[in-house]
């Protein structure tokens, strides 16, 4: 039974809601506080969370008074709060990533139960801490200072993406259960893979220790029956259907019913994906090498850093979870990394990368502080770890389990500048026994199928070389903050789980948290949105080495998805042209949490950016890139087909008008997953004295189909010649929706946008390299009319 009805006091007025909810959902949903997304509201929206609320649940026990023993299960409070039933006190909650389950036997009447649960102010609770104790957190000042006192999720008080909104509430489900003689509590898979057949273990956890049935559906529907003896039942599985990561096979998943006795109220139903997961860490001739192997399959992993999708938890939906996980698998990603200063994954989104074939590296929740292991907060982690694992460890995308997210690299490097030398030792020693030695025992014991990563960035641990691109993982931010965007060039990591580059999100998103007359990028609102402290400015410098610098916020907002996208590729490609090397590119970031200028390539409202039209590109399965140095082209085709790939590309130098100045066709091949230089010329022939209207393109076939296509230019844009004769429109074709565009000259990067109607079209922000029409499928509820009424068109050509 769930407990669903709550009241919230809110001033002495009482406020209905159903959980997950929270102050801030409660009071959004009754207009009581600020638009949280909008303007200037931020200030005022955290003040909320400067007071201490009560929530209430009144409810009757039929269905459960008569039995032996009675719980209630807080699946997840958020975060410091004392919970009374029927007056009397229940439980002091200190940690979000919990789930606390309380014996009410003695306490539950049949009717008019009442639960009150006092939430203190987590601003005032943290504040009160670091006056006694200073901890130092990396993103000061954009992060509230203080949060390694609490366990809540740490981008609630504030980063460089995000606002400071430190909410509380019920944001995950309450249970009322009930039993007699046996409770079923848990169930666990073991998988050990061997001559092509799979002996699946399921092990059952029962209170009061009885045998339970088990039932294992196949992807076919086929049946296999059994019984546990003393918790535990072997199955032998021949044919196995196995599970893999998109792009490599399918996502078959088993179905498993334990239960005693056949009774529904005491069973417990799973799926699970047969596959081996493991990070491969052989050595070789550049150090060694940090790379997913599934069901023996080397796989480059492909993806982005995933964030809280909102600042309120309670608004975060399985639909809007689906979305963004339907997103990520129509951009090829394969991978989705967790960050450790959110909150873990939650059930329904591990549900959904076992369906669609992402693997998740999961950070624990852990981010840019300083953890000193005092007693009590040890117990309280300790036992968080051991309900995460135990929750999440059947999932066939979990992939690997990171104790923290750059820990180790700053505890090394900047603890000791913070804190006195006795505390900085503290702080050094406690790091090493809670990521080093605490938490790789407990996975071990829990979850010992998944692989184990200290930290990321990390050499392995230990404090050693945790930059280094020859061993482990790398956080790659030198050219968001300084360094040149081709500069990615001359670097080599083995695994990037970090590097990125900012971006406006979509037009629409902005007008809708900025008044018309805040539209502006250095306005105050703005400002206020852009929690990067030198986001503009960086934005701007870039801007101005490359391009025409933009007169309109609506160019600047399209030209910052345009310099986003550039960067992230020129990344993407260089590592894929090293496969082997290098064996991972998960960019930051993959969503935002409100409406900001962020690091996203999806914004708030799930609308693609620039970057994730270009991630479906470079993330392709065959990729046809470009490595030019100067005048001297290579072109490299890397591919993750494990049976390799053959085709040709057709290279064409042309006028602005599209005619042909020399063309080439080369045929390839690739036996097997791996990249390969295909072909390699100087073009200075060709663009002697035509440099600024000219361009190269390159186009890639796979049994005679254009796989892909992109262009170049070999003069910085703002010195291109552009003309400007582009055109499009909406269609319909066989009940299908359709924009064409057509050009008359060369088009670089068009974008094809709406400032009233949403859609997601097959392709955007690409180039235009002939004369033919192109047919770009489009996505969107709303009729030809209505997209024809309001659609836009930009591109480099006419900022």
């Amino acid at each position: 039974m769930l407990i669903k009805s709550w009241k919230v006091d809110y001033n002495g007025k009482m406020l209905s809601a159903k959980s997950p909810c929270s102050i801030y959902s409660v009071l959004n949903d009754n207009n009581l506080m600020p638009n949280y997304l909008y303007g200037l509201n931020e200030s005022s929206v955290k003040q909320i969370c400067e007071f201490d609320y009560d929530f209430y649940a009144e409810f009757d026990a039929d269905s459960v008074i008569n039995f032996t023993h009675k719980k209630i299960i807080f699946n997840g409070l958020d975060t410091i709060c004392d919970v009374y039933l029927n007056g009397e006190f229940l439980l002091y909650c200190d940690n979000m990533h919990r789930k606390w389950e309380i014996d009410v036997s003695n306490l539950l009447k049949l009717k008019s139960n009442i639960i009150k649960i006092h939430f203190y102010s987590p601003i005032k609770y943290i504040t009160d801490k670091q006056q006694k104790n200073y901890l130092f957190a990396q993103p000061d000042p954009v992060c509230m200072q203080g949060i390694s006192h609490i366990r809540k999720a740490n981008s609630c008080f504030g980063w460089d993406w995000g606002p400071q909104y430190p909410d509380m509430g019920i944001w995950k489900e309450v249970e009322l259960i009930g039993y007699n003689d046996y409770y079923l509590e848990d169930m666990y898979f073991n998988q050990k893979h061997f001559d092509g057949k799979v002996l699946l273990s399921v092990n059952t956890t029962v209170l009061g220790g009885a045998e339970c049935d088990v039932e294992i559906t196949n992807p076919s529907g086929e049946k296999l029956i059994g019984q546990t003896k003393n918790g535990k039942i072997d199955f032998l599985i021949e044919n196995p259907k196995l599970w893999y990561p998109n792009g490599y096979g399918e996502q078959n998943l088993y179905k498993i019913i334990a239960n005693i006795n056949g009774e529904k109220e005491q069973s417990i139903t799973k799926t699970c994906g047969l596959r081996t997961v493991t990070i491969s860490q052989e050595p070789d001739q550049y150090g060694r090498e940090f790379c997913f192997v599934v069901n023996g399959i080397k796989i480059f992993a492909m993806g982005a850093n995933y964030v809280p999708s909102d600042s309120v938890f309670p608004y975060i939906t399985k639909n809007r979870l689906e979305k963004i996980i339907l997103d990520c698998v129509k951009a090829n990603h394969n991978c989705i990394r967790i960050w450790g200063g959110g909150v873990y994954g939650s059930d329904e989104f591990y549900d959904l990368c076992d369906k669609y074939g992402l693997l998740v590296w999961q950070d624990f929740a852990f981010a840019c502080e300083t953890v000193v292991l005092y007693k009590k907060y040890k117990e309280n982690i300790v036992a968080e770890f051991i309900d995460n694992l135990k929750r999440i460890r059947n999932h066939p995308s979990l992939a690997l389990l990171c104790g923290n997210n750059e820990i180790e690299q700053y505890v090394h490097n900047c603890v000791g500048n913070k804190l006195n030398i006795d505390k900085a030792k503290l702080v050094l020693i406690d790091y090493l026994e809670l990521f080093e030695r605490l938490l790789p025992d407990i996975c071990e014991e829990y979850a010992p199928e998944i692989f184990y990563w200290p930290s990321s960035p990390s050499s392995g641990g230990g404090f050693y070389n945790t930059d280094s691109e020859n061993i482990g993982d790398v956080h790659s931010w030198k050219v968001w903050f300084s360094a040149p965007i081709q500069s990615y060039r001359n670097n080599y990591p083995r695994f990037v789980s970090e590097f990125g580059f900012q971006a406006y999100p979509d037009i629409k998103t902005c007008n809708s948290f900025l008044p018309i007359e805040e539209r502006n990028p250095f306005s105050a609102t703005m400002d206020a949105h852009q929690k990067s402290k030198v986001g503009n400015a960086k934005l701007s410098e870039y801007m101005s080495k490359e391009y025409r610098y933009p007169c309109t916020f609506d160019n600047f907002v399209y030209l910052s998805q345009i310099l986003q996208g550039e960067a992230v590729k020129t990344c993407v490609e260089h590592l894929r042209r090293n496969r082997g090397r290098c064996m991972g590119a998960i960019y930051w970031q993959l969503n935002d949490e409100w409406t900001a200028a962020s690091w996203s390539s999806l914004d708030f409202y799930g609308r693609w950016k620039a970057l994730h039209y270009y991630s479906k590109r470079f993330f392709a399965p065959t990729l046809l890139s470009l490595d030019d140095c100067g005048m001297n082209c290579k072109f490299n085709v890397s591919t993750e087909s494990k049976t390799g790939v053959s085709g040709y590309i057709v290279i064409s130098v042309k006028e602005n008008d599209f005619s042909v100045i020399y063309q080439k066709k080369i045929p390839f091949i690739l036996e097997t997953a791996g990249a390969k230089i295909v072909y390699e010329e100087d073009f200075s022939p060709y663009f002697e004295s035509n440099k600024d209207s000219r361009f190269l393109s390159f186009e890639l076939y796979v049994d005679d189909k254009l796989i892909s296509s992109d262009s170049h230019i070999f003069v910085k844009s703002k010195e291109y010649k552009y003309n400007n004769a582009i055109n499009a429109e909406f269609i319909q074709i066989n009940g299908e929706k359709y924009v064409k565009v057509f050009a008359k000259n060369y088009a670089q990067r068009v974008e094809i946008n709406s400032l009233d109607y949403d859609f997601v079209l097959s392709d955007n922000y690409f180039d235009v390299i002939s004369d033919k029409e192109l047919l770009i499928k489009c996505d969107s509820e709303y009729s030809i009319e209505q997209l024809n009424s309001s659609f836009t068109i930009k591109s480099l050509n006419i900022l």
